[in-house]
């Protein structure tokens, strides 16, 4: 599992570095817009996850003057 990952993780850093998108073939789609709301998780499955604190980013980003 841990190789997997890792195999994933470096396909996308590749892909990246060589054409500034970490998408390629055989990897889950890695989404180039954030306005979605979800995440890319890795883990033992990668996939798009919903993103479960938005509203608290959200909170934070007036608080701090983020926006």
């Amino acid at each position: 599992k841990d190789r997997a990952l890792s195999e994933t993780v470096l396909g996308y850093v590749a892909n990246f570095a060589a054409a500034g998108d970490p998408n390629g073939p055989g990897l889950p789609p890695w989404a180039a817009d954030d306005s979605s709301a979800t995440i890319l998780e890795l883990g033992e499955d990668v996939a798009p996850v919903p993103e479960k604190y938005l509203a608290l980013y959200a909170i934070m980003d007036r608080m701090y003057g983020w926006e």
